[in-house]
């Protein structure tokens, strides 16, 4: 089971990879911001540690694509939670 919620987690966590920009790659580890050629939203890159491996990789979306991720860990985290007791949530 907690193999599952890692592999689950760890798909969610590079679903955005696939929206990606080919981006020049950010000087260092830190999170660095960066803005969109024509001017709408701003892109945020981030680099991100992946399990199994030595080297982080750099992620970048918008503000709405980094808020979409982070619900969709935690609805992925409360499911797989209550799922693994057999309880319903709000119960």
């Amino acid at each position: 089971m907690k193999k599952t919620a890692i592999a689950l987690a760890v798909t969610l966590l590079m679903a955005p990879a696939a929206y990606a920009q080919d981006a020049e790659p950010a000087a260092g580890d830190t999170a660095a911001t960066t803005a969109a050629d024509d001017g709408e939203e701003r892109v945020i890159c981030k680099r991100t540690s992946i399990v199994g491996s030595k080297f982080k990789k750099k992620m970048c979306g918008t503000k709405a694509d980094w808020d979409r991720m982070a619900q969709n860990s935690k609805d992925a985290t409360r499911e797989f939670q209550t799922r693994g007791r057999g309880v319903e949530p709000g119960n």
